[in-house]
């Protein structure tokens, strides 16, 4: 990919255990990594999803095809996670597929103290070349600061996990 699927929302640098890239000075280059948010219902997403959504299957143990394009329980949103790899090509950066999470944005009206929606975290995968490097730490912070900022149009009152591992 030459752009990320959906919106950036972050980016941050960090080490990869097996691998380092030095720079033409000779110091160690940290890679650059790009969280994105994209909504269900935006085009190409769906596509795209349906594409990488086969890996839930081979990391979590229940886990089942997801339709972004049904809104009947709720909203989806996916938080992309990729790697940019620094390309001279003309181009621009190529991206590297990592990982992502699964949101489902439930409306709640009738929840106490207030009403608002529910934000439902379903699946989080990362590749496993990246595990233990905490990007799924920083996949769910970023959640919660959406959660916690005034970006989205709705009132989150609730972020909670759908049947988390117990690793989790």
């Amino acid at each position: 990919l030459q752009s990320p699927v959906g919106k950036d929302i972050y980016t941050y640098l960090r080490g990869i255990k097996w691998q380092g890239t030095i720079s033409r000075h000779g110091s160690l280059e940290l890679p650059k990594f790009v969280l994105s948010m994209a909504d269900g219902s935006d085009e190409g997403v769906a596509d795209f999803h349906n594409k990488v959504q086969g890996l839930a299957r081979w990391f979590i143990e229940s886990a089942d095809g997801i339709d972004l394009t049904d809104t009947s329980n709720g909203r989806w949103k996916v938080v992309y996670l990729f790697r940019n790899h620094n390309s001279t090509q003309e181009n621009g950066p190529l991206l590297e597929f990592v990982g992502y999470a699964t949101l489902l944005a439930v409306t709640s009206p009738f929840r106490k103290p207030k009403p608002g929606t529910i934000l439902r975290i379903c699946q989080v995968v990362i590749r496993p070349p990246y595990h233990r490097a905490g990007h799924g730490s920083t996949i769910l912070q970023q959640i919660h600061n959406y959660a916690n900022s005034t970006q989205g149009c709705e009132q989150i009152v609730e972020v909670n996990v759908e049947d988390p591992a117990p690793s989790y």
